[in-house]
């Protein structure tokens, strides 16, 4: 019985590292056709691009921060931190990795910050210059 248990154990484990590796190397050929479509599409991005600024600074000045507010407070807002550890032990548990909850607290503590900064400083230097009303708005909803 303990036997057939430790059989179990130990097929069960070599099944989710097998599943893992085959993950990582299916992420990986993901990748590659995803890097190659982008090279060989660069005109389609930079009219994409064009389109999606256009449209943005299109919007008007309050549609312009409540939108930065919704996408930083959804990525790096102080209610996340459960969505962070969820998608970081679904990662995990994709590529057959155990749960490290310490790496998983580390992260939340770094990463949304780090996040969080470089989104304020982005706005600060890209949004003032193209909307300075805008960026008004922002600080004093901030406050």
């Amino acid at each position: 019985m303990l036997k057939e248990e430790a059989t179990h154990l130990w097929e069960d484990s070599r099944g989710k590292a097998l599943n893992g590796l085959i993950n990582l190397l299916s992420d990986g050929v993901s990748l590659v056709i995803f890097a190659g479509l982008v090279y060989f599409n660069r005109g389609k991005l930079l009219i994409l691009k064009r389109f999606i600024n256009r449209v943005f600074l299109g919007l008007s000045d309050p549609a312009k921060v409540l939108l930065f507010i919704l996408i930083t407070d959804f990525f790096v807002g102080f209610h996340s931190a459960e969505g962070w550890e969820v998608l970081l032990e679904g990662i995990a548990s994709h590529f057959g990795l155990p749960e490290n909850k310490t790496f998983i607290y580390g992260f939340i503590a770094t990463v949304p910050v780090a996040i969080d900064s470089y989104t304020k400083f982005w706005i600060f230097t890209y949004f003032t210059q193209y909307s300075p009303t805008s960026s008004a708005i922002y600080e004093r909803m901030n406050k």
